[in-house]
Parts: structure tokens; C-alpha cells; sequence
């Protein structure tokens, strides 16, 4: 059986194609499924004049499993409607999945945060103060005089780059293309945060 799944970025490709192998290699999925990830950029991409190679690969693939791996952003239920509308639009057949946890709001870096492991948490708590302190600064010539808070890429970046030595090709382990997601220093994979994505994994490639 092949399982096609398509996510939005590369940290994310990373995540989904290093979880199945240890899903793999714990019994959790089958281990003859090939797997292929593909990034494609945005979640609107699949329902744009660009996503048509997608598309097709996903109705090409009709005997094995289609995934389609999303971010849940600020609304889940608006989320999971519009995707799924893309079923009846394009007569293909998928099973979806929004980060972090298929229902609450949120991005992979949401769920990156949860699973964290629990040695570092000092790190993401110096974060969330800084966080804090910025939201009571202003800045005179800025319209508005409020700092703009850090992105939630930029926390994960800054947890990595804690972690790592100071060369630069160790700063180039923090990059999403070269992250490691099964380094337990830095990462727990049986964390309670990542058990809806495993579940979700395992329903439709067991």
C-alpha cells in the first residue's frame, strides 16, 4: 500500500516523515507501507490551478491512503469544512488531519511546543516571559507603539537553537530542513500532545 500525504511546510514534512519511521520500527504502522510526504506550501494551494499536480497524484493513488496533514490556524471548524469540501470539488478521496490536535486551533509549531521535552521546559518559560515583558514596551516611532510579538516559528527556532552548540554547523541543526525529531535531548515522541496525530497515523496505515 502506498500512503500519500500531503502537508504545508518543511518542518512539517520532517515531523510526519521521521514519526512514521519510528511508528514503523514500534509496530504501529505497517512497515511494507511506502510512505511519500509532499510539501506544498499553503493549505490553499490544493484548491488553486497549482495544486492540480496534487490532486492528481491523490486520485492516482485511489487504491492506497490519501492524508492531507494541515495547520488548524485560528478557526478548525471553518478549517476542516473548507478542506473537506474539496472532496465533492475534485473527486478525490482523502482523510484529514489539522496540527495540533485535529481540534483545537493551532499550527505543527503548536504542537512542536508540546512535545518538547520536559528537561528544556525552562527554555519555552524564559520565552513566554520575554514575551510578557516585550508586550509592556513601547517604542516611540513605531505606529503602534507596540513591539510585534515573535511568530511561533521564531520560539522554536530560539528553543533549537538554545540547545545546540554555537559553530556553524551545529546552528544549522536548528534550520526545518535539518531538524531531527527523534533526538530525545531535544524532542518526546510519546508525549501526550503528539498521541492525536499518532492515533490518526495509525488508524489509516495500520
Amino acid at each position: 500500500m502506498k500512503a500519500y500525504i500531503v502537508v504545508e511546510g518543511i518542518s512539517d514534512k520532517k515531523l510526519i516523515e521521521q514519526y512514521c519511521i519510528v511508528l514503523k520500527a514500534n509496530g504501529h504502522i505497517k512497515v511494507d507501507v511506502e510512505i511519500e510526504v509532499q510539501k506544498v506550501g499553503g493549505w490553499t494551494t490544493i484548491d488553486s490551478p497549482s495544486g492540480e499536480a496534487y490532486r492528481n497524484n491523490m486520485k492516482r493513488n485511489s487504491s492506497g491512503k490519501n492524508l492531507i496533514i494541515f495547520d488548524a490556524d485560528a478557526d478548525p471548524v471553518q478549517r476542516n469544512a473548507d478542506i473537506l469540501a474539496w472532496k465533492q470539488k475534485y473527486d478525490i478521496d482523502f482523510e484529514l488531519f489539522l496540527f495540533p490536535n485535529n481540534s483545537a486551533p493551532g499550527t505543527v509549531e503548536t504542537l512542536l511546543e508540546g512535545i518538547i521535552n520536559p528537561a528544556n521546559q525552562c527554555v519555552i518559560d524564559c520565552w513566554h516571559e520575554y514575551e510578557k515583558n516585550l508586550e509592556k514596551q513601547h517604542i516611540a516611532w513605531k505606529t503602534p507603539p507596540e513591539p510585534t510579538c515573535p511568530s511561533e516559528k521564531s520560539k522554536i527556532y530560539g528553543y533549537l537553537e538554545a540547545l545546540v552548540g554555537t559553530t556553524k554547523s551545529e546552528k544549522e541543526r536548528i534550520k526545518d530542513q535539518n531538524r531531527d525529531f527523534t533526538v530525545p535531548e531535544h524532542w518526546d515522541l510519546n508525549a501526550n500532545a503528539i498521541q492525536p496525530l499518532k492515533e490518526f497515523l495509525m488508524a489509516h496505515l495500520k
